[in-house]
C-alpha cells in the first residue's frame, strides 16, 4: 500500500499544515510517512508546494517523481498548473474552485489561467472541483480551506483513514478543533454526499 500526494498553494494557505497532518495522521495510522515542503517568498504569497510520501515503506526519499502522484490538492489555479506534471495516468486531482491569484499577478494584472484551461491541461485525469476557499469563509476563516481539502482526500482517496485525520487535525489546532473538524467534514460530504 502507497500514498504520495502533492499539495500545492500560495504562503499562508496552509500547504505545509495539509502536509503535517497528512503524515502524522498516517503515522498514527502505523504507516510510514514522510513530507517536503519548498515555499517561495512567504511575505510576497509565494508558491509553496509539499510532497507527501505514506506507505509499507513509503519510499527512500520525500521526493515525489514527475508522473508519480497518486493525487494532486491544489488550492489555487495557477499552482493546479504548475503541479499537473507531476500527477500520475489515470489519478486523482483536486482543485479550489475558487483559487486565488497570488500578489505579483495581483499587482502587475497578469494572467490567471481559468478553471477550463486547468481542466483542458489535466485531461483525461477527472478534476474534483472542491469550494474549499468558499467553505471557509462561509465557516469564518479563510485559513479553513486546508481542512475542507483534507476532507475531500479522505472521501476520495481512503488510504489513511478519516478518523486518525480528524483526531490529527484536533491535535493540532486544539483551540479551534470544532471549527476546523467542521471544515473537514464539509469537503468530506462535498465528494461523498455522506453526513458523519
Amino acid at each position: 500500500m502507497k500514498l504520495d500526494v502533492i499539495a500545492a498553494g500560495s504562503a499562508g494557505q496552509g500547504v505545509v499544515t495539509i502536509a503535517s497532518i497528512l503524515a502524522r495522521a498516517a503515522i498514527r495510522e502505523g504507516f510510514d510517512a514522510h513530507y517536503t515542503a519548498h515555499s517561495g517568498i512567504s511575505q510576497l504569497e509565494g508558491s509553496v508546494t509539499a510532497h507527501i510520501r505514506i506507505g509499507t515503506p513509503s519510499g527512500a526519499s520525500p521526493k515525489i517523481m514527475r508522473k508519480g502522484a497518486d493525487a494532486v490538492l491544489a488550492l489555487d489555479l495557477l499552482e493546479a498548473l504548475r503541479i499537473q506534471p507531476w500527477l500520475g495516468d489515470g489519478k486523482i486531482a483536486i482543485i479550489d474552485t475558487l483559487g486565488h491569484p497570488p500578489v505579483a499577478v495581483r499587482a502587475s494584472g497578469g494572467r490567471y489561467p481559468t478553471r477550463e484551461e486547468v481542466e483542458k491541461a489535466y485531461a483525461p485525469a477527472a478534476v474534483h472541483w472542491i469550494p474549499a476557499t468558499e467553505t471557509a469563509l462561509a465557516l469564518g476563516a479563510v485559513a479553513l480551506a486546508g481542512a475542507v481539502m483534507l476532507g475531500a482526500l479522505a472521501a476520495l482517496v481512503p488510504t489513511v483513514e478519516r478518523d486518525h485525520l480528524v483526531l490529527t487535525l484536533r491535535d493540532h489546532y486544539p483551540s479551534a478543533a470544532d471549527l476546523e473538524v467542521e471544515a473537514f467534514f464539509a469537503g468530506y460530504r462535498h465528494v461523498s454526499g455522506e453526513d458523519h
